[in-house]
């Protein structure tokens, strides 16, 4: 699962014989000047397109709903009519994602669409395998509630990305808890196995790479109840782990998310839009290329899709009413009321295996649940809320005799033609940086990830929780964050030492 990226954005102009794409006609009006869509991503973009849950609402239903008017519908609600038009308006007028408004020449970037030069890796899969062009990001909204929903079905209630004042406040030293468990509770309920991975040594990031402490290596699955940083593997260990006795029923990997401390997510292998395609193209290439090349193959299944649109415009609209999870949690992490009857934006969803006919366009509606709901299909297993309860499962695809033999043994990635030249910064001049952290973003989450596993390696004490929540309470400024970063990867690293 990469970062931010809607269907339109990666294959709207892709030529994929039969996908609901773009016509080129396709536009939004801000300040009586059309914005068509256009071929050529910019890559990276300046700054970061908006895709918080309020964002998210002006982007689909209008500028009535921009976050400047605080026109919020919920818990009345319904979601308000979609019709997609706020997307450039948003991107022009708001900065939630503090990397500052746009110039007046990339105005129309949220427009901007792939060519297929800058996407070879994840096209050449979607024409060699299947690609769905109905899947949408299960809520209207950010990375944090849409990354909660492909773990457990649901948010518990979570609708936006966490503040610090939040992660302190709703006593998550333990991890965000779903009412009826999360999908590892449930695989393990039922004796199967799963093994997580993460780009943690951050090898596909086209340079100047992130270093650790920047918080993309923190990976965001480990922020679940029952999860530890530790038992998250580095990807490095995945291909030579397929290739050895692999009894795991269920994968799932996540790539680095580069430099979060800066609010930038530079330098890592999620396709953030701050961030070059090319280390997220890398990072899929070497998952199929090692399945492709292990014993494993011909009993494999790999989903290849994106959390959430990351502000990008999307022409299709958003299906609803969406099933709730019904799970009725009680934890306090929403945010705005909302009532997850509205999917989101439409995301890029491709779906890999030798049973699966060549050229496949799926037209199934699915959200992140279809996911733990083909898994529950398989076997045998029972929902754990009403919207994976009520997902599409994707086995119907696996429609082969036999598993192919003409899939593609290996695939490469193609490198941008120009890379910002960054003069590196020294660890000791990283940890004095005086600026203010963001106090909402995703490295609230990465450091709500490291809080937790810091109390999860202390004694557990209610004087060691509150000693820890004290600690981060006090963190103002990135040079403190970088420092706590490092200082919890060092006892984690010491830690995976004593268990190997």
């Amino acid at each position: 699962m990469l970062e931010n990226r809607s269907f339109d954005h990666i294959f709207g102009f892709s030529g994929l014989p039969g996908i609901n794409g773009l016509t080129g006609n396709e536009t939004n009006i801000y300040d009586g000047i059309t914005y068509t869509v256009q071929q050529g991503a910019e890559d990276p973009m300046s700054t970061d397109s908006n895709h918080e849950f309020l964002d998210t609402m002006e982007q689909l239903c209008g500028t009535y709903y921009s976050p400047k008017n605080h026109h919020n519908p919920f818990p009345a609600g319904p979601y308000p009519k979609i019709d997609n038009s706020g997307f450039v308006a948003n991107y022009i007028t708001i900065a939630d994602e503090d990397t500052g408004l746009p110039g007046v020449m990339h105005y129309g970037d949220t427009m901007k669409c792939a060519t297929t030069d800058q996407i070879p890796v994840i096209l050449q899969l979607a024409q060699e395998f299947a690609v769905c062009d109905q899947w949408y990001a299960s809520i209207p909204g950010p990375t944090w509630p849409n990354r909660l929903f492909a773990m457990g079905a649901t948010s518990s209630g979570l609708d936006d990305t966490p503040s610090k004042e939040n992660i302190l406040k709703w006593e998550i030293f333990d991890g965000f808890k779903m009412a009826k468990g999360n999908f590892f509770h449930l695989l393990r309920k039922h004796k199967l196995s799963y093994r997580l991975y993460h780009d943690s040594a951050n090898q596909f990031a086209h340079p100047p790479k992130a270093p650790f402490y920047e918080g993309g290596g923190f990976s965001m699955v480990s922020a679940l109840e029952d999860i530890f940083l530790w038992d998250v593997h580095s990807f490095m260990e995945f291909e030579s782990d397929l290739n050895d006795d692999y009894p795991y029923q269920y994968t799932f990997i996540e790539p680095n998310y580069g430099n979060s401390v800066d609010d930038t997510y530079t330098g890592g292998s999620s396709q953030h839009p701050e961030d070059y395609l090319f280390g997220g193209e890398g990072m899929i290439a070497a998952t199929y290329n090692a399945i492709r090349n292990s014993p494993l193959w011909d009993s494999s299944l790999l989903f290849v899709t994106y959390d959430e649109h990351g502000g990008f415009y999307d022409h299709s609209k958003t299906p609803r009413p969406a099933p709730p999870p019904g799970d009725n949690p009680h934890f306090g992490y929403s945010i705005n009321n909302f009532d997850f009857s509205s999917y989101g934006v439409r995301v890029p969803a491709v779906v890999i295996s030798p049973w699966i006919k060549k050229g496949t366009v799926d037209k199934n509606l699915y959200d992140h649940t279809s996911m733990l709901k083909t898994v529950e299909d398989i076997w045998g297993l029972p929902n754990l809320t009403d919207r994976d309860l009520k997902a599409v499962g994707l086995s119907s695809l696996l429609t082969e005799a036999a598993p192919r033999i003409d899939c593609p043994t290996h695939l490469q990635p193609t490198p941008p033609a120009a890379v910002e030249e960054v003069t590196p910064v020294s660890d000791e001049a990283a940890f004095q940086d005086t600026e203010l952290l963001v106090e909402k973003g995703n490295v609230i989450g990465h450091l709500h990830v490291a809080m937790k596993a810091d109390y999860e390696m202390s004694d557990r004490s209610e004087a060691s929780k509150e000693a820890i929540r004290a600690k981060v309470a006090a963190i103002k400024t990135k040079g403190q964050a970088r420092k706590y970063f490092a200082e919890v990867w060092k006892k984690v690293q010491a830690k995976k030492s004593q268990i190997s």
